[in-house]
């Protein structure tokens, strides 16, 4: 039996947080406590609100999140977080990234395959669209049956701590040697919530007619089927409006707004749905055809970040405190090149460092690698040369190169389509068109000075832009 415990460890600032100037949030870690980093995360506990005046109603909206200039991009929750940094009071700075979302989610993409990537998105504050065509969100309780209302909840984003530090994976980070440690991480502003559009909630859906003298026309059949009631559209509590063809005699009926007060799933898996305001009356003789309901959207989506906290396992029974702790982290360095199609550039990296990634921000918001105007580059170290030609992006030499600096970071390759999966389509694994991921990977060897390091990159069009390197480095304390 397990002797371990998970505390949670309110942040230091109270929220609520934002993405642009209350973005900066920090932990402390009990210098008494022995901490499994590996079972442990960050949780944004974030509450998203949509509202519509058009109806006059209240209800309960489906929201998307998209990634700011980039709805193409799938956001991962660990591109929330732009910088990170760990310190201790004992030994000072242990691991400082900057760009982490970008070095982190990117390197997913490798490690991953699409099954995977796939498969955790339900946890992710960005959703791919299911199999039904329709989205989900963390954001949203939608009950799809019965008479309980649906409901929007505060959910909570978790951000594991091996996504964002080296250390992270540890699964006894000793704070009885290290002292009293403080995590610090600074939001992105990367992030933005949108209505889901009718087409994007399931579009007009047919219902049969309604025929002969009523006068509490307040159910309606769906016309179609549905093979599973997740494959329904409508949700308890949601506001549609519906449009009717009045025969003999009666009136149409042109988008009548109503609440959707229950839902039942029938025998023949057809929906009845049960609504708030009743359509006008019929007489005898008068029908309503061609009967349609379409989901309303939301005029309105905020969100808040109304809290922060630091979710720890303690480590019941804990190994003797050892002498020393050696571990890798990265650090980076920015420049931009300002749309050079001939980039040469010298840069000084540290003598501990073991291999380096350099990764092409698509812009300042971006967080895919990606550039498909580099044709090919060469990398000299110490000014000697490291290939015998230079290298085309996805060509052979490129994929050894990558393979091997991966497993020296012992990371395994588990994904060259090269693509991130699109936010934006449906379907069982879409990809981003003209997003193709892009790394320009050199293995080094640890020296007893700084390396100099040459990079030149041929590129057309516009050119090489924003460039971020990381290198992994070798620390010892």
């Amino acid at each position: 039996m397990s002797l371990n415990r998970y505390i949670k460890v309110p942040s230091v600032q109270s929220g609520k947080f934002n993405l642009t100037n209350l973005n900066r949030i920090d932990f402390d870690l009990d210098p008494d406590q022995v901490y499994d980093m590996k079972n442990s995360w960050i949780e944004l506990n974030m509450n998203v609100t949509a509202s519509e005046t058009t109806s006059g109603k209240s209800g309960v909206y489906k929201v998307k999140s998209v990634m700011n200039n980039h709805p193409e991009t799938k956001l991962e929750n660990v591109m929330l977080v732009k910088n990170c940094h760990l310190r201790s009071s004992k030994n000072g700075m242990l691991e400082d990234i900057r760009d982490v979302n970008i070095l982190r989610s990117n390197l997913s993409d490798l490690m991953d395959s699409s099954t995977d990537q796939r498969g955790k998105a339900y946890k992710e504050v960005g959703h791919l669209f299911e199999n039904n065509g329709l989205k989900s969100s963390l954001f949203r309780e939608l009950h799809k049956e019965g008479n309980v209302s649906s409901r929007d909840v505060q959910a909570p984003v978790r951000i594991k701590m091996d996504e964002l530090f080296n250390l992270g994976s540890l699964k006894e980070f000793d704070c009885r040697k290290l002292g009293r440690c403080r995590a610090h991480i600074e939001l992105d502003n990367v992030l933005t919530f949108n209505a889901q559009t009718e087409a994007e909630m399931g579009g007009t859906v047919a219902f049969n007619d309604v025929t002969g003298a009523n006068n509490n026309i307040v159910t309606l059949t769906t016309t179609d089927s549905f093979d599973v009631l997740e494959d329904s559209p409508f949700w308890v509590g949601q506001v549609v409006k519906v449009n009717a063809t009045g025969a003999g005699g009666a009136g149409n009926v042109v988008d009548q707004y109503v609440k959707i007060t229950e839902i039942l799933y029938q025998a023949d898996r057809t929906v009845r749905i049960t609504f708030d305001d009743k359509l006008p009356d019929l007489t005898g003789g008068q029908s309503y055809t061609v009967v349609t309901m379409a989901p309303v959207p939301a005029d309105t989506v905020s969100f808040t970040i109304d809290f922060s906290e630091l979710v720890t396992q303690i480590v019941g029974n804990p190994s003797q405190m050892a002498d020393k702790l050696t571990y890798t982290t990265y650090s980076t360095e920015q420049y931009n090149a300002n749309g050079l199609t001939n980039f040469q550039r010298l840069f000084q990296v540290e003598p501990e460092a073991v291999s380096l990634m350099v990764m092409f921000p698509t812009d300042n918001n971006g967080v895919v690698s990606s550039n498909d105007n580099v044709s090919d580059y060469r990398l000299k170290i110490d000014n000697i040369d490291q290939t015998d030609r230079n290298v085309k992006p996805h060509s052979p030499l490129y994929y050894n190169i990558l393979n091997d600096v991966m497993l020296d970071a012992n990371l395994a390759v588990a994904n060259l389509n090269e693509f991130s999966l699109d936010a934006r389509e449906q379907g069982e694994d879409k990809r981003t068109t003209g997003v193709r991921l892009l790394f320009v990977p050199a293995k080094l060897e640890q020296t007893q000075r700084e390396k100099n390091i040459q990079v030149s990159i041929n590129a057309t069009g516009a050119g090489v832009k924003l460039v971020n390197l990381y290198k992994l480095v070798v620390r010892e304390i």
